[in-house]
């Protein structure tokens, strides 16, 4: 029964958590996944975004905030990585993304493995 009484808490933090717009630091321990104390490292160095109102010790965070800076600092596949060098290869053309903020950016670098192999050159055992 305790259990069940438990698991019934659980669901309703959950589903006020889903309507919540400001988020307490417990709230948003609860939708990142990190631990309070995370949090309060990630407040103290301004590595996260967050809300203090005026005198108060308390911090708050705006969800969907949480949640571009969960999804920020995208890490592409590989394959697409691949793509992206042989359309340059072929084309001579830079892909082009689109930004958070619905601006067009083109990349500056051409990932590639080339850097991973040995240097020709003079001072080159190769």
């Amino acid at each position: 029964m305790e259990e069940l009484l438990e698991e019934l808490q659980e669901i309703k933090k959950l589903t006020l958590l889903g309507v919540k717009r400001a988020l307490s630091m417990n709230d948003a321990a609860l939708l990142t996944g990190l631990s309070k104390s995370h949090l309060y490292k990630l407040v103290c160095y301004k590595k996260i975004p967050y809300y203090k109102p005026d005198g108060g010790k308390l911090v708050f965070f705006d969800k969907d905030e949480i949640s571009k800076w969960l999804l920020s600092n995208r890490i592409k596949p590989e394959e697409e990585v691949d793509n992206e060098a042989a359309t340059y290869l072929t084309t001579g053309v830079q892909s082009r993304r689109e930004t958070r903020d619905g601006q067009t950016a083109s990349h500056t670098r051409l990932y590639s493995k080339s850097h991973l192999l040995p240097k020709k050159g003079k001072n080159s055992n190769v």
